[in-house]
């Protein structure tokens, strides 16, 4: 069998100058980068027309390293996608926390504000096909554009709403925010993949939600701050200023894709891209991913997992208000454990990075979450003591350790379905999620809060049960350390 190649530029300045040809017998496509810094595809073996007919674990000899390279703008890029998924949490919870100013403002009943924050997991199943097939269509920064704009005009039509009977403008902003939401998760480790180099993968899809789910931390310090229709008003037009803001700065600063790949498996998901634009028996089937992903025991298992956990953590969160108020806490005061235990528990998890066994480590927080949680509803139920720092203190623990299981879930599952399209992966992994949270919604005010949250906690126990079955296979690392990808060159 013929091995196919990849070709790097070293020195992105002399295209012409110096280039490195390498060969190993794990890639699937020639990737060729070109003057123009565009990539192209090149089937040269119809045995590889299929992306799953690769096995990391195949014959690597006469293996020559590639050389990547890792460019200092990944970290603006980063900055630029992680707030954009911030200000989409943000408006989300802008209304649920700000019951009063609310119906103060528009009438609305407690029951309408409430399907706001329902609306994003509505949304969230069918506007899937659309975001995967514009990630693997025209790329991660195109796409990104293109639902920053529809999320920057849904924030701008809530302005029209002014007062009593215009609250529809409020619920066609917040449904075309909502629209936006699939995106800036799946589209997370795409960015790590595209941008990062082995060592920085984890780490970077760690940070990127970290910044994404800051938006929740937000959403419940605006209340601190707003007590009136008026000044509910001057803080949708807060968000929409920064939205334009931020859309200018992606449109000018953020590039379609590195000039030259750091790694193996970034020049692949490149190439992914383009084979769209290839005879039509070789395009790449976003069905066809679906497919292969599905046959794949281990990461069934891992979006059963994390999907049921992550759908009833979003529904929880949505339901904390409810939760609280027997034991006679304010609204501010729920803001402020709602707003601190959040921001404690995402960057309390700084120690993703150094992970080495994603399985063990998501056993663990498995573990620990369904103790913190029991913890909390113990005390919601007055069945222990109870004081606000002991609240506050099993919310953190419940949140850093449950917050931490995505950036690490979301790895696993690019790793073990690789070389099928991440965009792919993340968006099946939190399918699920957005379900369950609905129905958490839905049946919260049926069967009651008290019931929801033990099932909740029943799911954290089986989770943890369930998490040794799932066979760890590190596809795409091997990959790299096989072409010696993980010393990119830093520009």
């Amino acid at each position: 069998m013929s091995a196919s190649t990849i070709t790097a530029v070293d020195d992105e300045s002399e295209p012409q100058k110096q280039v490195k040809r390498v060969s190993f017998r794990t890639t699937i496509e020639e990737i060729v980068h070109d003057d123009l810094g565009e990539y192209s595809p090149i089937v040269q073996d119809e045995r590889y027309k299929d992306r799953m007919n690769y096995s990391a674990t195949s014959s690597t000899e006469d293996v020559i390293p590639i050389i990547g390279k890792l460019y200092k703008r990944r970290w603006w890029v980063l900055l630029i996608f992680g707030l954009s998924g911030m200000m989409q949490n943000v408006i989300w919870l802008t209304y649920g926390p700000l019951v009063g100013p609310t119906k103060e403002r528009y009438s609305a009943s407690r029951d309408t504000i409430n399907d706001l924050s329902a609306l994003s997991s509505l949304l969230y199943i069918p506007v899937i096909p659309i975001s995967t097939w514009l990630l693997d269509r025209i790329g991660l920064r195109n796409t990104m554009i293109v639902f920053l704009i529809i999320q920057t005009l849904g924030s701008g039509l809530r302005m029209f709403a002014t007062g009593p009977g215009t609250f529809l403008w409020v619920f066609v902003g917040c449904a075309l925010n909502a629209f936006c939401g699939v995106v800036w998760t799946q589209g997370i480790t795409r960015l790590s993949n595209l941008w990062f180099g082995t060592n920085e993968r984890t780490f970077s899809t760690y940070l990127t939600s970290c910044i994404v789910n800051l938006g929740v931390a937000v959403g419940f310090l605006e209340s601190l701050f707003v007590h009136t229709g008026d000044q509910l008003g001057y803080l949708v037009a807060a968000q929409t200023g920064f939205h334009i803001i931020l859309l200018l700065l992606m449109v000018a600063t953020v590039p379609a894709r590195p000039p030259t790949p750091p790694t193996a498996s970034s020049s692949l998901a490149i190439s992914h891209e383009d084979m769209h634009d290839a005879p039509i028996d070789k395009k790449v089937s976003i069905w066809r991913d679906t497919v292969n992903a599905c046959k794949i025991p281990s990461y069934l298992l891992l979006v059963l997992i994390v999907g049921v956990t992550q759908g009833f953590s979003t529904g929880w969160s949505a339901a904390l208000g409810p939760s609280l108020e027997p034991l006679g806490y304010s609204q501010t005061t729920i803001a402020w454990l709602g707003s601190a235990a959040t921001l404690l528990g995402i960057f309390a998890g700084i120690w993703v990075p150094f992970v080495k066994k994603i399985k063990l480590a998501l056993v663990i927080l498995f573990f620990v979450s369904a103790c913190g949680f029991s913890w909390l509803q113990l005390q919601v139920l007055e069945y222990i003591y109870s004081r606000f720092w002991t609240l506050f203190l099993a919310c953190v623990i419940a949140n850093l350790t449950l917050n931490t299981t995505n950036p690490l879930a979301f790895e696993l599952a690019a790793e073990i379905t690789f070389p099928v399209s991440e965009a792919v992966t993340t968006v099946i992994l939190t399918l699920p999620a957005n379900i369950i949270a609905v129905l958490f919604l839905v049946f919260d005010d049926k069967i009651g809060t008290a019931l929801m949250n033990w099932i909740f906690i029943g799911t954290l126990c089986v989770s943890t049960i369930l998490t040794p079955l799932i066979v760890e296979d590190y596809r795409r690392l091997k990959l790299d350390r096989t072409t010696g990808a993980g010393n990119a060159d830093i520009q």
